[in-house]
């Protein structure tokens, strides 16, 4: 699209923007430059509500409410738009930028809700000229990623946001400064705009470019945060004494009350980091050592903290010992994992055994549900008790010995 065609689509953009908000709203009107809409009525001295923030305010300028003399400004790349709004009297460093808006864009000629989603932006700070307007470059943040918020607010039916950023290094400069938040980058199609929106409370001013206007925008300026997230392991699981028995859910918790959690990470052993998202469930038998951290929507990493422990699920075994020649036990393995290297012992008590009085053995391996079957020769006679183990199940019978039988108590 030529220049030309794409300034002439703006215009008549701009034309159906005036007519849509007339149409909203009886007490609404076109701001001075189309590239600002607002509601120049009905100005109310009520104050404003203040979206928390947890690091303390440096200067704040919160956002006109609905019912107030409103303005949006737009501050988009797209539109070839750039605004900036001015603060004073900061003698602290600033890491914290919060700021209100919304978002349109153009579709067939005309303004549409647009969306938030994946929007960046530049924030930039500069030295305040001789004129009072943004003068000299002295810090800037490029590509930034903002978290936001609806905040519930329409404004002639537009969504309002709160958006949040932090900067590092952070910006330290006391005298008068300029600060501009442009939108850059918007995932959608079409892309979205970034249109900022006014405040009550400021020194009257604010510029689009070169072109000063004499409203306020609103702007929340906050301290660095420095502090990383804190992150609680939770492990979840039968133990006897210091072992776990059973699976075992592990699940991480982690807080931040300054700019907030941005995403956990964590790994097993030696194996990758990966992103926590839910808690997950660890079945295998065996010592692991769980790493973990978490980083705040600041940047700040958290120290890595491990937890380490040990799952020993119990065999479990179904046991039938025989009647006949020899001793006959049939192994069932009852659990729903492969058992591996299985040692078993036969023994009795009781009579006079002469022969297969007590014998050991391994099975290689047993998977879910398999069964093996173990026979061991008897020589003796009298009453006696048979005990076999398995893995760490036991079982016992009594039966009579009867030279190479072992037959039925009665």
């Amino acid at each position: 699209m030529s220049e030309k065609n794409y300034k002439k689509i703006l215009k008549e953009a701009s034309v159906l923007l005036m007519v849509t908000l007339m149409v909203l709203s009886a007490t609404t009107a076109i701001a001075v430059n189309t590239s600002t809409f607002g509601n120049m009525n009905n100005v109310s001295s009520s104050t404003p509500e203040k979206k928390e923030n947890k690091v303390g305010s440096l200067f704040l300028q919160p956002p006109h409410m609905p019912n107030e003399g409103w303005n949006f400004i737009t501050s988009s790349v797209q539109g070839g738009y750039i605004s900036y709004e001015d603060y004073w009297n900061v003698s602290q460093p600033v890491g914290g930028i919060h700021w209100w808006g919304t978002t349109l864009n153009i579709v067939g000629g005309g303004w549409h809700i647009g969306s938030p989603v994946g929007m960046r932006f530049n924030i930039t700070f500069y030295h305040s000229d001789w004129s009072g307007r943004p003068g000299v470059l002295f810090a800037n943040y490029t590509n930034v990623s903002a978290r936001y918020v609806d905040t519930g607010q329409q404004y002639s039916g537009v969504p309002c946001y709160y958006w949040t950023a932090y900067i590092k290094p952070p910006v330290l400069n006391s005298s008068k400064v300029w600060i501009s938040i442009q939108s850059i980058y918007s995932p959608t199609t079409p892309p979205s705009w970034f249109l900022w929106l006014s405040s009550p409370v400021g020194d009257g001013k604010c510029c689009q470019g070169s072109t000063l206007y004499l409203f306020d925008l609103s702007l929340d300026l906050t301290l660095p945060d420095n502090t990383p997230p804190v992150t609680t392991c939770h492990l979840t699981g039968t133990m006897n004494g210091s072992v776990y028995v059973s699976n075992v859910t592990v699940g991480l918790t982690a807080t931040d009350d300054d700019s907030g959690v941005d995403h956990t990470v964590s790994k097993l052993n030696t194996g990758n980091w990966t992103t926590y998202t839910a808690p997950f469930i660890i079945t295998e038998d065996g010592t692991y050592n769980l790493s973990f951290k978490s980083v705040d929507f600041a940047g700040n990493w958290e120290t890595e903290k491990q937890v380490s422990f040990t799952i020993k699920h119990p065999p479990v075994f179904g046991i039938t010992i025989s009647s006949g020649k020899g001793i006959t036990v049939l192994v069932n393995n009852t659990s729903w994992k492969t058992m591996r290297f299985i040692p078993w012992r036969i023994s009795l008590t009781g009579g006079i055994i002469l022969i297969g009085k007590s014998r050991t053995g391994q099975i290689l391996e047993l998977k879910p549900g398999e069964n093996w079957t173990i026979k061991s020769p008897v020589f003796g006679f009298g009453k006696t008790t048979i005990t076999v183990t398995v893995g760490d199940v036991e079982t016992t019978a009594r039966r009579f010995i009867f030279l190479s039988y072992a037959l039925y108590v009665l």
